[in-house]
Parts: C-alpha cells; sequence; structure tokens
C-alpha cells in the first residue's frame, strides 16, 4: 500500500503517504487480452480506455467534485467521452491530513489516484471512453460516487504488436505466479501472527519482512484494491495521532510496535486483523481480471515507485528492512521480464538488453550489503553516496520498463 510518482499500482486513501501515488495510477490502462485470475471464466475485453490522470491548469468546463465526509458532491455525474477534466477539492473535515481522488471502473480497475491536502484544489484530466465508472472521494468507507460517460471518444487505438496468443499464455503464467504469492502470503502471516500471539518478540522480529516480501512482489496487482491496501500496507505519516492512530493497521503497525518500541504488547489484534484482510484479498484477487496491460505497466510502476518513493527508506523506517523490499520489487518486475522475454526480444531486442543490463546491475549493487542469508544490512547503514548509483538504476530500469506497452502495442499509462 508510492514525492508524486502515479504509476505504482498502489491504492493510497486519505491515510496513505502520496510517495506511492504514480505507482497505482500505471496499471490504470484497460486491457486488451485480459484473463481471469484464478478463475477458468475470463472477462472479456471492454472498451474503455483511459489515459493517466494528469494535474494542471484550471479548465473552463471543469466538473466541480467536493470531497466531503460524507464522500463525494455531486455523487452522481454525467461527462461525455473524451478528455474529462474534474475541478477536485478536498473539503473534508475529518482528521485525515490528505484525503483521495480515485475514479474507478466497475472490475475493479483505478484509472486515477489523487492525493489533495486539507482545502486543495486542483484539476484532474483523464480520458474516457463511454461508460459507468466510480469515484471515490475521501475515506475509502464513504459512499462510492457514481460516473456516467456518454457519446464516443477516448476508445483505445493502440495495435497490438506482438502475438495474442502468446501474450495471452504469459498473462497465464503471470496470474498463477500472482496466486502462488497470494499462497505464500498467507503462509507467512499466520507464522507471524503465531509468534506474535506466542509473545516471542525476536521471532517476531525476524519473521515481519518475510511476511511483507509477496507483497512486494505483486503489488501492482494487490493495490487494484483500495480498501484492502489501506488497511493492510498505509503509512504512519497521514494520520493525524500519528503511530497510535487507531486508524494506523497493517504490516507497518506491527512494524512500529516490534520495532520502534520494541514490544508486542497490543500487536495480536493488528495482527489478526491483517490475517482476515489477507484472507479476504486472496478472494477479491482471484474474482478479477489480470490483463496484458496491468501486467506490463505494473511492472514498471512497481519500480517507479522504489525509485522515487522506496528509496527514501520511508516504507520500512522501523525496521530498516527496505534493501529487502528493494529485491522483492526487483523481483516481481523481473517475473513479468522473463514471462515477456521472447515477445520483447522480437519486437524490441535493444530495449530487451537495456533492461536485462539494468536488472544484473541492480542485483549487484543489492548483492554488496546482502547478508547471505536472504537479509541485507540495515538501510540506514548505507550513505547517500552508496544510495546514489542504486537510484540511478532503479530510475533507468523503470524509464526502460514504461517502455515496454508501447512496444508491444498496448495502451500506456
Amino acid at each position: 500500500m508510492l514525492d508524486q510518482e502515479r504509476l505504482r499500482l498502489s491504492v493510497r486513501y486519505s491515510v496513505h503517504n502520496p510517495a506511492r501515488i504514480a505507482s497505482v495510477a500505471v496499471v490504470s490502462a484497460l486491457a486488451l487480452l485480459t484473463v481471469a485470475c484464478g478463475s477458468d471464466d475470463p472477462k472479456s475485453s471492454d472498451t474503455t480506455a483511459v489515459a493517466t490522470a494528469t494535474s494542471g491548469a484550471a479548465v473552463a468546463d471543469a466538473i466541480a467534485v467536493s470531497m466531503s465526509d460524507d464522500g463525494c458532491d455531486p455523487a452522481s455525474i454525467t461527462a461525455a467521452a473524451g478528455d474529462v477534466t474534474f475541478a477536485v477539492s478536498n473539503d473534508v473535515a475529518g482528521t485525515e491530513l490528505k484525503s483521495e481522488f480515485e475514479l474507478l471502473t466497475p472490475e475493479p480497475k483505478i484509472l486515477a489516484e489523487e492525493f489533495f491536502e486539507k482545502g486543495e484544489k486542483r484539476d484532474v484530466t483523464i480520458t474516457l471512453a463511454a461508460g459507468e465508472y466510480e469515484l471515490i472521494c475521501g475515506a475509502s468507507s464513504n459512499p462510492r460516487g457514481k460516473l456516467t460517460v456518454t457519446g464516443e471518444g477516448g476508445e483505445n487505438t493502440a495495435e497490438l504488436k506482438v502475438d495474442p496468443a502468446k501474450l495471452q499464455a504469459n498473462v497465464d503464467k503471470y496470474t498463477e505466479y500472482v496466486n502462488g504469492q497470494l499462497a505464500d502470503m498467507v503462509t507467512s502471516n499466520d507464522a507471524l501472527y503465531d509468534a506474535i500471539k506466542s509473545g516471542d518478540l525476536a521471532k517476531s522480529q525476524e519473521l515481519y519482512m518475510p511476511a511483507r516480501v509477496q507483497w512486494e512482489r505483486i503489488e501492482p496487482i494487490a493495490e487494484l484494491f483500495p480498501d484492502s491496501d489501506a488497511k493492510m500496507d498505509s503509512r504512519v505519516d497521514d494520520f493525524e495521532d500519528g503511530p497510535t492512530d487507531p486508524a494506523f493497521t497493517g504490516w507497518h503497525r506491527l512494524e512500529y510496535l516490534m520495532f520502534d518500541q520494541k514490544t508486542l504488547d497490543g500487536a495480536e489484534p493488528f495482527a489478526a486483523d491483517l490475517v482476515d484482510n489477507i484472507a479476504e484479498l486472496v478472494t477479491l484477487v482471484k474474482g478479477i481480471t489480470i490483463d496484458a496491460s496491468t501486467m506490463i505497466n505494473g511492472s514498471a510502476a512497481l519500480i517507479e515507485e522504489a525509485a522515487t518513493g522506496k528509496i527514501t527508506g520511508e516504507e520500512e523506517r522501523y525496521a530498516g528492512t527496505s534493501l529487502l523490499t528493494f529485491a522483492s520489487n526487483v523481483e516481481g518486475a523481473k517475473k513479468v521480464i522473463d514471462l515477456n522475454a521472447d515477445l520483447l526480444e522480437g519486437v524490441d531486442g535493444a530495449l530487451y538488453d537495456e533492461i536485462e543490463a539494468s536488472f544484473t546491475a541492480i542485483e549487484a549493487g543489492l548483492a554488496k550489503y546482502a547478508n547471505g542469508d536472504g537479509t541485507y544490512a540495515q538501510y540506514d547503514t548505507l550513505t547517500d553516496a552508496d544510495r546514489a548509483p542504486l537510484q540511478a538504476e532503479l530510475a533507468n530500469l523503470s524509464e526502460n520498463l514504461s517502455r515496454v506497452a508501447a512496444a508491444f502495442g498496448l495502451e500506456v499509462s
């Protein structure tokens, strides 16, 4: 569950760190090829084509949307297909420091996600085709607003440049990978819960990061579900009451207790909720469609977030395990490229070579700090000079990964 990076398939609600924004929006592009995740009945592709949300100067015909404690005002909106601009204002009176404006398709598929400071007003422009959409304004528990887009325009104009059957086969394999990671997530977090319940602090600390790595590998898919993401992977930054705020839950609440406070007092209920939320996430993911665009763009989003947000150490700030987070992000992105290597070499061999070179360089850079047991050095032991080449290579990889969708003829988000 990132600085304004809008391409890390994460879903960030009002309690989330804005540094995670970019990675979520990357999964907004709709599928040219779809496959049901964990299902034998793939959903058919729809005709909605969406561009990445952008912010800019005020637009005269923008649709005014107020985010309030009760959701979107107005709660029902009609717009013409094409470029749709929302003049969004954060009028939430609650305790959240930031609130989120989000646009989704019913599947769900996140088409835009923007965070607003209290009182902030900003335009958000999105290219939309005719269809029905949902809006989230403020807290994830708020009623969802409805958006109806009429007419023609905003269609997906990309032409697929790779073999559709081979691409579908790769999506099938990626779906299997995602489902396998979800199964491992259940197992690793059950073990973490058992350690916490037994009162073994040292064991709980040891099991914390192994319980996180599956999420970090498949984050673009997991973050398709804002409610789950908010409950499981939220940061402390946007809670008015800080780390003791009751709404601050999930892995990072446990991380705070175990590594900052060095206690398990009060941890068991949060661990139990996390186990329940993971079970719910498994059901949710198996009920949706993973498409080629989400798979390909998601790999770029994952590395984008690592390069622009996680490189600061903000995510695992209490445990100091950010290097393992980077390694897991890289592993998840590399899985996508490995599955699609033949296709990418066929349409752009030079791009494939550049991407592979970056993966090799990043893996070599991380290996310098490996402890030999699957863990890495504490992140705060690295200097700025240590971090700089790693950040540069992550940024270079992110840029090259963002070119793969166009090389394949998929919608670029």
